[in-house]
C-alpha cells in the first residue's frame, strides 16, 4: 500500500499511520504512505499541497480527514473541498476513503451550525458526524473510516480507559481503535486477526478494540 493521509491531528496524534503500517507489516505486507497534515487544519487549507502530492506521487488510497466539527458546523465549504479532492483522486487509480471523525469529549454546549448556535450535546455531535460523513462518501463515490461510529459503541458500551487525552484529541486507545479501523477499512482483514501487539495497552481492550472495529467497518 502506498497512501496519502489528509488531515490534522486527530491523524497523527499518536502517530495512526504509523501503527497502521506497523499492522500490514505484521501480516507480511507492505505500507507506505504520506502525511498532509497540519494541526487543527480544514480540509480547504490543505489544496496546495495535496495536489503537489497528487501530482508527484502515484498512491493506491488516499485518506481524507476534515477538522473535527467542520463537516456539521459548515457542510457546505466541506463538500466542495472534499468533492474537488475527491474529483483529483478519480483521475487516478488510487482508492478513496473518507475518515470519518468523533464528537467532542464534552456533555454539552453551544455549536456553531451555519453561523447558527445550537445547543449540542456530545453524542448528537457523533450521529451528525456520521451522517456527514457517509452524504460526503455517497456523493463523492468513496468508503468511510467509521473510526466515529467505532468510539461511540466503546464510550457507550463499555467502561475502559478513555479514548480521549483531551477535549478532542485521541489518547493512545483512541488512537489504536481509529488504526483497527483504516486497516479494517484498507486491507478488508479482522483486526483481530492481526498479530501486532500495541505497546502501552492492556491486552484485552486490544482485543475489545480489535472487536469493535471489526463489528463497525467489516
Amino acid at each position: 500500500y502506498h497512501v496519502l493521509f489528509v488531515g490534522n491531528s486527530l491523524t497523527y496524534k499518536h502517530d495512526i499511520p504509523a501503527i497502521i503500517k506497523s499492522m500490514v507489516e505484521a501480516d507480511g505486507g507492505y505500507f507506505g504512505y504520506i502525511q498532509q497534515t497540519v494541526g487543527g487544519a480544514y480540509i480547504k487549507d490543505h489544496q496546495y499541497n495535496f495536489e503537489n502530492y497528487m501530482d508527484t506521487y502515484t498512491f493506491t488510497d488516499v485518506i481524507l480527514q476534515g477538522q473535527s466539527f467542520e463537516a456539521v458546523g459548515n457542510y457546505s465549504e466541506f463538500s466542495e473541498y472534499m468533492l474537488k479532492y475527491s474529483n483529483r483522486v478519480k483521475e487516478t487509480s488510487a482508492r478513496l476513503h473518507f475518515y470519518q471523525t468523533w464528537g467532542y469529549n464534552r456533555v454539552s454546549w453551544n455549536a456553531l451550525i451555519d453561523g447558527v448556535y445550537t445547543p449540542m450535546t456530545q453524542f448528537e455531535m457523533y450521529d451528525l458526524l456520521q451522517a456527514a460523513y457517509d452524504k460526503i462518501a455517497t456523493e463523492a463515490g468513496g468508503s468511510v473510516t467509521r473510526s466515529g461510529e467505532a468510539f461511540e459503541i466503546y464510550l457507550k458500551e463499555y467502561d475502559l480507559p478513555s479514548l480521549y487525552d483531551d477535549e478532542s484529541h485521541q489518547s493512545i486507545y483512541g488512537a489504536y481503535l481509529s488504526a483497527c479501523c483504516h486497516y479494517a477499512m484498507i486491507t478488508g482483514k479482522s483486526p483481530v486477526l492481526n498479530t501486532y501487539v500495541m505497546p502501552g495497552i492492556d491486552p484485552y481492550v486490544m482485543e475489545i478494540i480489535q472487536l469493535i472495529a471489526e463489528r463497525v467497518c467489516l
